[in-house]
């Protein structure tokens, strides 16, 4: 009978604490997650494309390699590169760009990034495809930390992307620290991400 009270002692005492300790450890993996979602401003040009190249993959594969295009200097001491996402006709980009030091070496950070293309009703189907696609990847992986529910928000309800513009428009919305922004411009849509600096 000793034994068998000892026993449920040390089972019911063990399962208090474990319980006692779970939140800590929780608590630490779930800190641990959330430093691994970081935004994409924190880091460079590279890893933006690799990140980009990453979560692409799942939605579609051929829209995940950003090919070279132009790298040039941008305005207030800023390095702009621009990529293209198919090789062939197609005129879907991404753009990104980051601050130079003094020594004119770009700075592993970025401003904003952006997509570019073409969302004209009138226009190649595929090409649309592209941009919209491009743009909810963007905003997808630009803030990584906010849930999905919230990005559908931003992309569909917020810059009304997928919507038909027959006008130009311009759509903006702020969240966590970051300003998307859609502008339509005669057949041409961007749609960028920046960080709101403080």
């Amino acid at each position: 009978m000793k034994k068998l009270l000892i026993s449920l002692v040390l089972v019911f005492g063990f399962a208090t604490i474990m319980t006692s300790y779970m939140p800590a450890t929780t608590t630490i993996v779930e800190a641990k997650e959330k430093k691994k979602k970081k935004k994409i401003f924190d880091k460079g040009w590279k890893t933006f494309k690799k990140k980009w190249k990453n979560k692409m993959e799942i939605y579609d594969s051929e829209l995940a390699t950003i090919h070279p295009y132009k790298k040039s200097a941008g305005p207030f001491d800023t390095v702009r590169w621009d990529g293209k996402l198919t090789t062939d006709d197609k005129k879907t980009f991404v753009s990104a760009s980051t601050q130079i030091d003094k020594n004119q070496k770009p700075l592993k950070r970025l401003a904003y990034a952006a997509v570019i293309g073409s969302t004209d009703a009138h226009d190649d189907e595929q090409e649309r495809y592209n941009t919209e696609m491009a743009s909810a990847v963007l905003i997808l992986i630009a803030d990584p930390t906010i849930p999905l529910k919230k990005r559908k928000q931003i992309a569909f309800k917020k810059l009304h992307i997928g919507e038909d513009h027959v006008q130009d428009d311009r759509y903006e919305y702020s969240y966590n620290g970051v300003e998307y922004s859609l502008e339509y411009d005669r057949g041409v849509t961007t749609v960028d991400a920046k960080e709101i600096v403080e």
